[in-house]
């Protein structure tokens, strides 16, 4: 049986809940691309990395936390597919500990590609108007959003685990850090020249 392309016909389905967020199933697919090249380079094993790309952020379609809940259903689909079991336990723990807080549970190679592909995806332009549109109505004010993504999310980039996610991801962190320049131009004036 080919296991991911079960998994990803799984969740495609139930992803319709969050149709149209910064979470939808453009994103898992996204993340899964980048999660089996990094996979390939880094020589972690490309199923299992596979499928944890593709059930990560299945927690959000039914509540939060999202990765505690997404890992319990991830484990029961599994189950239910024939998926071996000492490689579910390695999906569970991929997907539990990608979010950003859990950084510091990370071990495995897999778990690092997750984490790392699932960021990938916050960097950039897209990444910037991803966290916008994620987080915009949850910021207590604009200003408190600005602030927390200069002080957060522009250092995704550093916190990548793997060589090869830094290698891939530079150019995106540069155009965060010109964005990033230019806002703070932008909220300073000093992009008018006003005298």
């Amino acid at each position: 049986m080919n296991y991911a392309k079960k998994v990803r016909e799984i969740t495609k389905e139930k992803m319709l809940k969050v149709k149209g967020t910064s979470h939808a199933f453009d994103h898992i697919e996204r993340v899964c691309k980048i999660a089996t090249y990094l996979a390939k380079r880094e020589g972690a094993d490309v199923e299992i990395v596979q499928i944890a790309a593709l059930l990560h952020d299945l927690g959000r379609s039914i509540k939060e936390p999202h990765q505690k809940t997404g890992a319990k259903v991830a484990v029961k689909i599994l189950k239910r597919i024939g998926y071996p079991e000492h490689k579910t336990k390695i999906v569970y723990k991929a997907i539990l500990y990608h979010s950003l807080g859990e950084r510091k549970k990370v071990k495995t190679l897999e778990e690092k590609i997750i984490w790392d592909a699932d960021k990938i995806d916050l960097i950039g332009i897209l990444g910037i108007l991803r966290i916008f549109h994620f987080r915009g109505n949850l910021f207590s004010s604009f200003d408190y959003g600005i602030k927390k993504w200069f002080r957060l999310w522009i250092n995704v980039y550093k916190m990548l685990f793997t060589k090869t996610a830094k290698k891939i991801t530079k150019e995106r962190y540069k155009k965060t850090l010109r964005f990033s320049s230019d806002l703070k131009k932008e909220i300073s004036l000093k992009d008018l020249r006003l005298k």
